[in-house]
């Protein structure tokens, strides 16, 4: 594993609404060289690993014109990811391929 990433994760870019804290909920992602809203937070859950005690925020999004993604946040890191063990079946850009 690479220095602050988990295997089946890769650092993104995400544009995140913060009130109260930073990072509370991600408004659009950065994928493949575009940008790409957020159109629903399916579900939100917060982790905290049992080793590290590091905290974790999982959300599973739909983006629009992409698909549904998992995205982690690191509060304490201010870092986000994209759990890459899950894909979209099939994107909106893909039909244009």
């Amino acid at each position: 594993m690479g220095a602050g990433t988990t295997s089946g994760r890769e650092p993104i870019k995400v544009e995140a609404y913060s009130g109260y804290k930073a990072g509370e909920t991600p408004r659009r992602i950065f994928l493949v060289g575009r940008s790409y809203d957020v159109n629903l937070i399916v579900f939100r859950k917060r982790v905290v690993d049992l080793k590290s005690y590091e905290e974790e925020d999982h959300f599973r999004i739909e983006l629009k014109n992409y698909g549904t993604v998992n995205v982690v946040y690191k509060p304490h890191s201010d870092l986000w990811e994209l759990d890459t063990t899950l894909k979209p079946e099939t994107t909106f850009a893909s039909s244009f391929e």
